[in-house]
């Protein structure tokens, strides 16, 4: 009751100052949304990074770095809502673009809404609201069955091979345990790939990241097209040199399914640099990707 007095006690001035000129008005007016904002919205509240080592939080400004926080944080709580510390919408959406491109272990989400609350025409907060498509039960539940999965895949490289090596297991064994398939269940998140062992090129490249991120090694997802249709692979850090992979085009029976050939690891998309990957892929990000100009790490047959 005593927030609803003093936002009219804030109106019944604004009345009076409207007598006394622009500038006062306009004062008021900054008043009385400050004063709406806290009521309605709430105190915006900065949380702490996890995401130093990401390449796309890292290309981000420190007001986007604290937005992109603050929704990390609220998915990965599974919270309702979050009030962020921002009033762009197109802000949001940047920053929810490269949040989901460093991530690729977020399978319980899937997309947002946000809640705008205007004051005099003005808008004065901005609430992230997830789309979470499990229960935050369900989530952990699956979480357990892809942990275990990771660790039965994982168990034949570990933290002292070489950037190298991790890449080309993780290439290896992702296009030797997963079949493309277009009609693969949850083919949009990684659970498609560990425990439905199918999935199309967002799944390849969520799961690629995942598994690189678990070795140490920075990785993102990037969205564009590929000869002309959509698609996902990775920019990966590989000692200190960024390069292509493209664990989709890793497998023999995308390139060529009706091949009566048996499937084989394509090794072309290992580790390629930007000038190979434009001869037929275009990234679409709100970041500027790395050029990407070293062969040290990429593979030769």
């Amino acid at each position: 009751m005593r927030r609803r007095i003093a936002v009219l006690g804030l109106l019944m001035s604004l009345t009076i100052l409207c007598c006394s000129g622009c500038g006062l008005l306009d004062y008021a007016k900054g008043a009385v949304n400050k004063q709406m904002e806290k009521v309605i919205v709430g105190e915006t509240e900065q949380v702490d990074s996890i995401s130093g080592d990401r390449y796309a939080y890292g290309q981000l400004t420190e007001e986007e770095q604290v937005v992109y926080d603050q929704i990390l944080h609220c998915i990965l709580e599974h919270e309702e809502k979050v009030a962020v510390m921002t009033k762009d919408a197109e802000l949001l959406q940047k920053v929810y673009d490269c949040m989901m491109a460093d991530y690729g272990g977020l399978f319980w989400i899937q997309g947002y809404q946000y809640n705008t609350y205007t004051s005099m025409e003005q808008v004065i907060g901005i609430e992230f609201v997830p789309s979470y498509t499990f229960t935050k039960e369900q989530t952990a539940e699956y979480q357990a069955q892809i942990d275990a999965v990771v660790e039965e895949w994982m168990a034949g490289i570990g933290p002292d091979d070489s950037d190298f090596a991790k890449s080309k297991y993780v290439f290896e064994t992702l296009v030797n345990n997963v079949e493309y398939d277009k009609d693969s269940e949850n083919n949009q998140n990684i659970l498609s790939v560990f425990l439905g062992r199918s999935t199309v090129c967002q799944g390849y490249a969520d799961a690629t990241q995942y598994l690189l991120q678990q070795l140490g090694i920075q990785s993102m997802i990037v969205r564009g097209k590929a000869n002309g249709e959509s698609h996902a692979w990775n920019l990966v850090c590989l000692d200190g040199e960024y390069y292509f992979m493209d664990t989709t085009w890793g497998n023999s029976r995308y390139l060529m399914p009706d091949s009566s050939l048996q499937k084989f690891v394509n090794y072309d998309y290992l580790n390629a640099t930007s000038a190979f990957m434009a001869e037929t892929h275009e990234a679409d990000m709100p970041i500027e990707l790395p050029e990407c100009n070293s062969t040290a790490c990429h593979y030769q047959q």
